[in-house]
Parts: C-alpha cells; sequence; structure tokens
C-alpha cells in the first residue's frame, strides 16, 4: 500500500539530512509545484525562477539565466525530477546538478516510478488507471522514463557519495470516493486527457467509470505519483 514504505518530498529531505536553511534548487518537471511544498519548510521564499526551476534562497543571484543549469550553484540542495531532456540527456543534467552544490550538499534526480505505478493496486494509484486503460499511454510512459537502476547509477557515476534510493509519493489530491475521483479526472486531473481526440477521451472516460465501479476503497482514495529517487552528498 503507498505510503507505507514511501515519503514525501519534505520527509524525504529530513531523512537523508538536508539543510532547510541553505538554498534548494527545484528544477524539472512542476518544479514550481514541488518548490511550494519545499517553501514551506525554509526561512525564505522564492529568491528566482525559470520556466522549468526555482530557487529558494535569502536572495536573488545578480543575474537571472534562463536556464537552471547556468545559476551561480553553491546550493544546499538540488532536486531534479525529470529535468534532463534538453541538457545532454541524464549524464549532462546530473553533472550540471553536481556543478551547483556547494561541499556537503545533496542532489536528488528523480523520475516518475513507472514500474511501481503500473504494478501497484489502483487503490494505492488510482492514477495507474490511465495507463492501464489505454496501453498506448503506458508504452510511451515505460518508453519515456528513465529505470530505477539507470538513475542510482548515473548518481554514483556523478561523483556523488553515499548514494542511495528512495521512493518518494507526491500527493495531488485527495477525493471521498470513486465517483468524486472520476468528476476531477473528468474536469482535469489528468492532463493528458486533453491531448486525446474528443471521442478517445469519451471512451476512456466510460472506461474509468467501469474500472471505477468495481473498487472499494476504505476511506476514500488519494491521488499520488510514485517517484524514484536517487541522490548522493557532493565531497
Amino acid at each position: 500500500m503507498a505510503g507505507t514504505d514511501t515519503l514525501t518530498w519534505p520527509d524525504a529531505l529530513d531523512a537523508f539530512g538536508a539543510d532547510w536553511s541553505a538554498p534548494i534548487l527545484a528544477a524539472g518537471m512542476d518544479a514550481a509545484t514541488l518548490a511550494g511544498v519545499l517553501a514551506a519548510r525554509t526561512p525564505f521564499g522564492i529568491a528566482a525562477e525559470g520556466d522549468d526551476w526555482v530557487l529558494l534562497a535569502p536572495g536573488a543571484p545578480d543575474e537571472v539565466p534562463g536556464e537552471w543549469a547556468d545559476l551561480g550553484g553553491g546550493y544546499g540542495t538540488v532536486v531534479l525530477r525529470r529535468g534532463w531532456g534538453p541538457r545532454g540527456g541524464l549524464t549532462g543534467a546530473l553533472a550540471d546538478g553536481v556543478s551547483l552544490l556547494a561541499p556537503g550538499g545533496r542532489l536528488f534526480a528523480a523520475d516518475l516510478d513507472a514500474a511501481r505505478l503500473l504494478d501497484a493496486s489502483p487503490v494505492a494509484y488510482p492514477y495507474q488507471y490511465r495507463f492501464t486503460l489505454d496501453p498506448a499511454a503506458a508504452e510511451r510512459l515505460e518508453a519515456s522514463t528513465v529505470p530505477a537502476a539507470d538513475l542510482a547509477l548515473g548518481v554514483g557515476r556523478a561523483g556523488l557519495r553515499h548514494v542511495a534510493g528512495l521512493v518518494v509519493d507526491e500527493v495531488r489530491g485527495a477525493y471521498d470516493g470513486p465517483a468524486e475521483y472520476w468528476e476531477a479526472v473528468e474536469a482535469g486531473a489528468w492532463p493528458s486527457l486533453a491531448d486525446l481526440p474528443a471521442d478517445d477521451r469519451g471512451l476512456l472516460l466510460e472506461r474509468l467509470a467501469a474500472a471505477l465501479s468495481d473498487l472499494a476503497p476504505i476511506g476514500g482514495l488519494v491521488e499520488r505519483r510514485p517517484w524514484f529517487a536517487a541522490t548522493g552528498v557532493r565531497g
């Protein structure tokens, strides 16, 4: 069951001794959402931001670049979530992330844990239905995500010490039951549905209603995204 062996992002940073009084960079997918969660634990707010990154720090940098990799660095924590596409792939992004850390700073490199999402119970991860009801979407998910072993290997090869892996659950919403969850999906809780032709979207929603009718969760449904994160410390 999700939640029994997973952490939230603030829990994850706590578990690995992150220094909340040092600058934190969140980069990659939904960086603003992640930064909002982390900012509640820091003594400062947003110092600078770009299209896919947010810097939480006591003061703004002298110059604000367009790319997070061009920031000045010296940060206590860098969290990269699927933030490697245009930066020379995973290896290049990890090298950039490491270069922004202060000595003793910690990097978290994370991608959606496709295997966990697809193999778990839909009660634990109802978002699973987005893919089990649309096999083509499942194939795209598996093809576009970095496997956990490759993330861990990449972080180790980037020269970081004390490399470890963990699963982080990102909560997106809580619903009283299947009916309320279906309504949320119809209203946009699965953003990728907007990219489907209207007929395909309607068919998927019909399939979701049928699947949810067989679901009997205790205490409602929680929409989660499982992330696998590899982490290490700069020497």
